[in-house]
């Protein structure tokens, strides 16, 4: 889980990925976050053509701007980008705004960012516990 707090007065933007080809395996992938703030702030904005990214389950406050994302001045990364939300809510959710060119996913689609195989996880990240300790007895007083 994660609390971004946008401190942006205007224009500012929560992300800016870059990825230089289509099949580069980056992106950034926010679960369970919660976005408050002051002013206006977009979710993100490329900083490569292939920028990649998306929230999911997370509560947007009315810090985010409704159109959401932005192409940073230049139009042809409308395109190429890759920003999609899943399941997110809290006023700053309402997609009735949002650019026509971001994604509201499908379970389908989501699911590959849902696991830790986008990242290549299994290599490097510690597998969950199978077993847990009893904490110790207290002692009743």
């Amino acid at each position: 889980r994660c609390h971004l707090h946008s401190l942006s007065q205007k224009n500012g933007s929560i992300t800016a990925q870059k990825r230089t080809s289509a099949t580069e395996k980056s992106g950034y992938i926010f679960l369970g976050c919660k976005l408050t703030g002051s002013g206006l702030t977009f979710l993100g904005r490329p900083w490569g053509a292939y920028s990649r990214v998306v929230f999911a389950y997370s509560f947007f406050s009315d810090v985010v701007a409704p159109q959401g994302w932005n192409e940073w001045r230049d139009p042809s990364k409308k395109d190429t980008v890759y920003y999609g939300e899943y399941k997110c809510y809290g006023p700053g959710a309402d997609r009735t705004q949002r650019v026509k060119w971001s994604k509201q996913l499908s379970d389908d689609e989501a699911t590959v960012f849902l696991s830790k195989d986008f990242i290549g996880g299994k290599d490097w990240l510690r597998p969950a516990p199978s077993h847990f300790k009893n904490a110790p007895k207290s002692n009743p007083t």
